[in-house]
């Protein structure tokens, strides 16, 4: 979220992007490990439709986010980067939804 919004607030291109280059180590942390807790909590067929829900709610997503930055930056480009504020619902999210038990994955061990 911080390499994401933070790029609406930079004075000059370089901090723009570092800001960018944090946004995409983020993103390429978050999206292989989204995939990697679907296969420690779910089994079997469950496993295969929730990896396929996972990658359909991540080009989705993509896509209505580009969207929308597209709309924000007809009022200015700065606010474009208000997209990733959503981050704050994903996280919500993630805290009451993810399952508290032991991974299926640790189970086995």
């Amino acid at each position: 979220m911080i390499g994401g919004v933070g790029g609406g607030f930079v004075p000059t291109i370089e901090l723009l992007l570092f800001f960018r280059a944090i946004l995409g180590i983020g993103v390429g942390l978050m999206m292989p490990l989204s995939t990697s807790l679907v296969a420690d909590f779910f089994d079997g067929q469950e496993r295969t439709a929730t990896m396929g829900q996972v990658s359909a709610v991540n080009n989705l997503g993509g896509v209505v986010l580009f969207l929308l930055s597209g709309v924000l930056a007809s009022v200015t480009w700065r606010a474009a980067f208000s997209v990733y504020v959503l981050v704050i619902v994903s996280m919500v999210i993630i805290y009451f939804f993810l399952p508290k038990n032991v991974p299926i994955a640790q189970k086995t061990m």
